[in-house]
């Protein structure tokens, strides 16, 4: 049984998630609706510690519906994880807000990004 906790934040979506170009296929799927041309959605995230990632045991993997959207970087996930302490024991998943927005380039079309609501600990 996985355990869920509920991150808030202030309002401000000022956590970006990186790996983000990887994930355009996602994220056009999650936010594709012929009948809307909206550049901005707010969905809810779920964020999942993966202390078995081969590249960083600290990495912390954001996920939209099901599908993985990118990652916190290394950073903001060594923040996130002290910043909780041990809040993070027993706990497997931390939900979240999140907001996927459409960034226009003139040449290549564009690309989605994404930004939580969660505000991080200060050091």
């Amino acid at each position: 049984m996985s355990l869920l906790a509920i991150l808030l934040g202030d309002g401000t979506f000022s956590l970006e998630v990186v790996g983000v170009e990887s994930c355009q296929p996602e994220l056009e799927e999650l936010t594709f609706n012929p009948l809307l041309e909206e550049k901005v959605w707010t969905m809810l995230a779920l964020l999942v510690p993966e202390d078995t990632n081969p590249y960083d045991p600290a990495a912390v993997r954001v996920q939209i519906v099901g599908r993985t959207v990118g990652y916190l970087s290394r950073a903001d996930a060594r923040a996130l994880r002290a910043g909780l302490g041990s809040d993070v024991q027993g706990r497997t998943r931390f939900r979240c807000r999140a907001k996927i927005h459409r960034v226009s380039f003139p040449v290549r079309g564009g690309q989605w990004n994404v930004w939580l609501d969660v505000c991080l600990p200060q050091e």
